[in-house]
């Protein structure tokens, strides 16, 4: 870490990386690392990646990343022992959020929830854009910019939001597979031919 013992914000920087690392599995984001070393946002992107080589998110994911192939070599019984710790701790967080619904959301409004999630998860921007109003705006924080309408979302969904996140993560596992592709697709949990039509269209070597 010599090249980042220099820095005037070496210290905060280093407050933050240790946050991504203990609590990497939680739904951490960059606004939440730059809190940590009381920088903002862009500034803080801009000093991380300038000390340790890559973006505070590419850092995150590259850990979570690490973490899933730890996972795959884990015995059955530890596998086991903490797929029955999530599947208790999700009921217990299922039954929690259905009290909240309950008394907030008429069946209607459920089942629109229900549809928006499940686009949401499934990339899906054509059933996405299909659920937005006409008037309806989408921005993106940290990035200062915004979108409008549901052509204008549409293209930002597509050409930004899911093909971004889709090829850091391919690019990553690749990286952490040593381009060992069948290796990368168990990672991603895909078949090795959707992985290579995901190579090509990111134009991933």
């Amino acid at each position: 870490m010599g090249g980042v013992a220099s820095h005037p914000v070496a210290r905060h920087l280093v407050r933050a990386k240790d946050l991504a690392d203990a609590r990497f599995a939680e739904p951490l984001t960059v606004a939440d690392l730059a809190a940590a070393a009381g920088l903002s946002p862009a500034h803080f992107s801009r000093e991380f990646r300038r000390a340790f080589g890559e973006s505070p998110h590419a850092y995150l994911l590259t850990r979570r990343l690490e973490r899933a192939a730890s996972m795959l070599r884990m015995t059955l019984p530890a596998v086991n022992s903490a797929l029955g710790r999530a599947r208790t701790r999700l009921a217990r967080t299922r039954r929690a959020s259905a009290e909240v619904e309950a008394a907030s959301l008429d069946a209607g409004q459920q089942r629109l929830l229900e549809r928006y999630v499940k686009a949401w998860e499934s990339g899906d921007v054509k059933a996405l854009v299909a659920l937005l109003s006409r008037d309806a705006s989408f921005s993106m924080p940290p990035v200062p910019t915004w979108f409008r309408g549901r052509r204008g979302i549409s293209s930002a969904l597509t050409g930004h939001v899911f093909a971004a996140a889709e090829r850091l993560l391919v690019a990553k596992a690749l990286e952490l597979a040593r381009h060992n592709q069948v290796h990368a697709a168990r990672l991603l949990g895909i078949s090795r031919n959707v992985l290579r039509d995901r190579m090509k269209r990111y134009e991933l070597s």
